[in-house]
């Protein structure tokens, strides 16, 4: 019986066979912070990013144009796109700011020469990730303005317990800006049932060991013809994409946790720390622990 066949159907009464798209927004931070100093150059990182600030004066540099953030525009960067950040344009880099506790904390921003900021961190899975570089610059309606006021009062209210319908509120934003992006600036994107099934296994099972003979009995193929079939559809192997996705696990630890590169290197399903270094720096240009002395994952 084939892979199709081995499917629950009975919840169904349909004959014709339908395939969703298997995105799962994974959110890493969702915080409110006022900023006196916002310049960085040249940053790119291994996850979306999410910007929209109500008080104006801050701006979003790339490819030789600045963005100005304001309460009539949201900014999203997908991942691997390298852009600047200016709040008061000074030729050092510098970051200063910390949580905003309270309505009345804004209103008098703007006379301090700071700013609020609302930013995003998150990733759809590697497959989804996978966008034109660039800076992704919408106009918000009132619903999304609604959206985004009800997401400030979350964050703060609460810092780190983000209940069912707050974080709903969350995955509802990006979704909604998400799907404006037009379709010829996503990358290596397939409806093929057997390969998005493949996907969501290995992005599921990224930890563990996953050989070619594992994966084809999933979709009922010999190894052979899946690893045709998927180096066709995606443009890389099976082995290239398991790969690519360990690597950017590992990225987005560094990024938001502190643990040590060796048991970043075993939770991302490598053998030893130098297997994992190796992969590494093949893939980022440099080894994880100058990665993170370079302060890249800021």
């Amino acid at each position: 019986m084939g892979w199709k066949e081995n499917r629950d159907k009975k919840a169904d009464p349909s004959t014709i066979e339908q395939h969703f798209t298997p995105i799962q927004p994974d959110v890493h931070c969702c915080r409110y912070w006022k900023l006196n100093e916002w310049e960085y150059t040249n940053m790119s990182f291994p996850f979306w990013r999410l910007y929209h600030n109500k008080v104006p004066g801050a701006s979003v540099f790339y490819k030789e144009q600045y963005f100005d953030l304001t309460e009539n525009n949201i900014i999203i960067i997908p991942p691997f796109t390298s852009f600047s950040t200016s709040l008061k344009k000074k030729r050092s880099e510098a970051i200063s700011g910390n949580r905003i506790g309270s309505f009345k904390e804004i209103e008098s921003l703007k006379e301090q020469g700071m700013v609020d900021h609302l930013f995003i961190h998150f990733n759809l899975g590697i497959h989804y990730d996978n966008v034109v570089p660039g800076l992704y610059n919408f106009n918000i309606n009132t619903d999304t303005k609604q959206q985004i006021t009800d997401i400030i009062k979350t964050t703060i209210s609460s810092v780190q317990e983000f209940e069912l319908t707050k974080s709903l509120q969350i995955y509802a934003l990006i979704s909604n800006l998400i799907k404006k992006i037009e379709p010829e600036n996503w990358k290596g994107n397939t409806s093929d049932p057997r390969i998005l099934t493949i996907i969501e296994h290995i992005n599921s099972n990224f930890y563990n060991q996953i050989t070619n003979e594992y994966l084809s009995n999933i979709v009922a193929m010999a190894p052979n013809s899946l690893l045709r079939l998927f180096r066709d559809k995606m443009g890389i192997t099976i082995h290239q994409y398991i790969k690519q996705v360990r690597i950017n696990k590992a990225l987005v630890e560094m990024h938001n946790h502190e643990r040590t590169i060796d048991d970043i290197a075993y939770y991302c399903g490598f053998s030893d720390r130098h297997h994992f270094s190796k992969v590494f720096k093949q893939i980022t240009g440099m080894p994880p622990g100058l990665y993170r002395k370079k302060k890249i994952y800021r």
